[in-house]
C-alpha cells in the first residue's frame, strides 16, 4: 500500500533498499498469497486507504471500496496478519491511519481498529503514537465522504513482531 510513493522515493534518495507495491500495480496486500513465504522484512511502512472516506482505486479489491465497515475490517485484519507474518522477529510495522466521521456510520475509529487488529495478529505496539497534522493540506479534486470536514491529522502507530522467545511469555 505505497500510496503516492513518497516512502519509496525517500528510500531511493537515501540509498535504502525498498520494495514498493500497490493495488495500482495489481498487488493486493490483503491476499495472503501475494506475500512470499521466504521473504522476511526488518521494516514495513503502510498507509492503507480509509474505508469509504476517499476512493483510492477502481479495483474492487481496494479497501476503500469495501461495501461495509465489517468487510473492510475483515480484509484490513488479513492485511495486518500478512504483514506480521512477513516481518522478521523484532521487525517493525508502521501504519499511518486516521479516524473520521462517515455520513452514514458516524465516527469511524480506524486507529483503534488498527491497534486491535494488530494485537490480534500477534504484534505489539513498541512506541507512543506519532501524530501527523495535515495543516490544511487538501486538494480541490479530493472527494470525501465525511460529515463535514476531513480529519486534520493521522496517527502513525509502530508495531513490532516479538522474538519467538518473547511470544511465549505471559
Amino acid at each position: 500500500m505505497q500510496g503516492s510513493g513518497t516512502c519509496r522515493d525517500v528510500c531511493n534518495d537515501l540509498d535504502i533498499p525498498c520494495l514498493s507495491w500497490d493495488i495500482h500495480q495489481g498487488f493486493d496486500a490483503c491476499n495472503p498469497a501475494e506475500f512470499s513465504a521466504t521473504d522476511a522484512f526488518d521494516f514495513i511502512w503502510s498507509h492503507p486507504p480509509y474505508w469509504r472516506q476517499k476512493l483510492y482505486a477502481d479495483d474492487p479489491r481496494d479497501l476503500s471500496r469495501s461495501p461495509t465497515l465489517e468487510h473492510f475490517l475483515r480484509r484490513y485484519g488479513q492485511f495486518l496478519r500478512n504483514c506480521a507474518r512477513a516481518l522478521k522477529p523484532g521487525g517493525k510495522l508502521a501504519v499511518l491511519m486516521g479516524d473520521y466521521s462517515d455520513r452514514e456510520e458516524g465516527f469511524v475509529p480506524l486507529v483503534y481498529h488498527t491497534k486491535r487488529l494488530a494485537f490480534a495478529a500477534g504484534l505489539r505496539q513498541c512506541c507512543t503514537d506519532i501524530v501527523r497534522f495535515s495543516h490544511g493540506a487538501s486538494g480541490s479534486k479530493k472527494t470525501y465522504r465525511t460529515s463535514f470536514i476531513p480529519g486534520l491529522h493521522d496517527t502513525c502507530v509502530v508495531f513490532e513482531r516479538p522474538a519467538a522467545s518473547e511470544r511465549s511469555r505471559p
